[in-house]
């Protein structure tokens, strides 16, 4: 204050650090310059506005309003929000996440999920384009997802209809497409010789036929349109097949059967060939050709579920034909299902089995969040949920569901606040999780004319001006 000043008005601009109830003015000097009381009025203490701060926000974050009371990161800087722009674009590559409005973010990454390219993009009844080549492409249009598929590069490999064109023109060499009808020329059937077989004739139109083989050429002949079996040493075979078809044919040795044992379905599914003799053994009846199946013939349909019964019992031989009579059965509740963090045993007390593929059900990483993973968004600090593909992952731990995030591929955005913690290994992807802090109490001012900043010993720093001021301050 100058000397004799009376009834001057004296504005003075500083930071106060207590209420203004709790401040008061105090003379420092060593000397008194009156012996008189000094009055001061109209004293008024006035907010400090963010609009008058030099400083700068800190990535991902925002500067208030100017009409914010503070001088500080804290005071005048906010989160951005994804909310607070369009950060999901183009809209065929990215979407909003679910809790996009309320989430912090000012990147696509951040604030949107890829929306990956399916081969469905690709399609088309020619197959005129295919999937780009790489992975990790973003999408849902043929340009952003696709390339052409060239006619030049499908291969006229069913070499009985189709054959590649000759010669190569200039537009073929420019056709998109894979397919045959596209890209290839058709071999014509007026050519093939269908008398060659006993079961085919010509179709009627065979000349405008495409192919090179007796179905594309020809047409079946059946036996039930002729008559070449004598009743006695040869009987007509069933007019169908057991699926249901017409036999093929139109001579003897395709429609008839000769009557011999060798030739003789047992009826009773109980009885087999009797093979003593078969070659010359002439008949067509179960009693004259067959004979009771037996254990030690009958092999039981599954290894792991079934275990065979004693093929000889009081010296002979056990009679039977399928697993009911030969087998007994194994069951899965007495099977450990391994390892136990992938699969669990399914709750079936006559599920039969003996292995992890038939007696337990796997447990999905799809079902499991990883450490730290709260809102199941498939991210942590210290983890990341692996992707499945086609072949889903199993497991419910850490170690085989997520992938880690170490300490050392992160780097703080503060280095002089906080020092890299040591140890190998260390899992994180915050400044809490992999620094230590470095604390202004622990620093000395390089700058002899400044003293380390008072009252708020939880400040960090390494630097004169993040922990020091002049020592005329207060």
């Amino acid at each position: 204050m100058p000397g004799g000043a009376v009834e001057q008005r004296i504005s003075v601009a500083d930071f106060v650090l207590t209420a203004p109830e709790r401040s008061r003015f105090q003379y420092l000097d060593d000397e008194p310059v009156t012996g008189h009381d000094v009055v001061l009025t109209n004293i008024c203490l006035s907010p400090v506005l963010c609009d008058s701060w030099t400083g700068s926000c800190p990535a991902g974050y925002a500067r208030k309003a100017n009409t914010s009371f503070g001088q500080d990161q804290d005071s005048c800087c906010a989160w951005k929000m994804c909310s607070d722009d369009d950060y999901c674009a183009p809209a065929t590559q990215w979407e909003k996440v679910m809790d996009y409005d309320s989430r912090h973010g000012s990147s696509a990454l951040a604030c949107c999920k890829p929306k990956m390219c399916t081969e469905a993009a690709c399609k088309t009844d020619d197959k005129e384009w295919k999937a780009r080549n790489g992975t990790g492409w973003q999408g849902e249009t043929k340009e952003e997802c696709c390339e052409p598929l060239m006619c030049m590069e499908f291969q006229c490999n069913s070499s009985t209809r189709w054959k590649q064109p000759y010669p190569i023109t200039g537009e073929y060499h420019l056709r998109q497409g894979a397919t045959h009808e596209r890209c290839c020329e058709p071999q014509m059937c007026d050519t093939f010789f269908c008398n060659n077989s006993k079961v085919w004739t010509d179709k009627p139109k065979k000349s405008e036929e495409i192919g090179r083989t007796f179905p594309e050429c020809c047409d079946p002949t059946y036996c039930y349109e002729y008559d070449v079996c004598d009743g006695t040493t040869a009987k007509n075979l069933s007019k169908k097949l057991a699926d249901g078809k017409p036999r093929r044919g139109h001579e003897e040795d395709v429609c008839c059967e000769k009557l011999w044992c060798k030739d003789h379905i047992c009826t009773d599914e109980s009885l087999e060939l009797n093979l003593a003799g078969l070659a010359r053994r002439r008949g067509s009846t179960n009693e004259v050709c067959c004979k009771p199946k037996v254990c030690s013939d009958w092999t039981c349909s599954s290894q792991t579920k079934l275990v065979h019964r004693a093929r000889i019992e009081k010296g002979v031989e056990v009679e039977g034909y399928n697993d009911e009579t030969c087998c007994t059965p194994v069951l899965c509740k007495s099977h450990h299902c391994s390892p136990l963090t992938q699969y669990k045993l399914l709750e079936n007390e006559s599920l039969q089995g003996s292995t992890t593929e038939e007696c337990c059900e796997p447990i999905y990483c799809e079902n499991f969040n990883c450490t730290g993973d709260i809102d199941g968004t498939g991210k942590s600090t210290q983890w990341l949920k692996r992707v499945d593909t086609n072949l889903k992952l199993k497991g419910s731990s850490d170690d085989e569901c997520c992938f880690p995030k170490y300490c050392s591929d992160y780097t703080t955005s503060h280095p002089t606040m906080y020092k890299r913690k040591s140890g190998n290994g260390l899992l994180g992807s915050t400044d809490s999780e992999c620094y230590d802090a470095k604390y202004c109490q622990d620093y000395v001012c390089k700058d002899i004319s400044k003293k380390l900043k008072p009252c708020d010993w939880g400040l960090k720093g390494s630097t004169d001006a993040e922990c020091c001021m002049d020592k005329g301050e207060e």
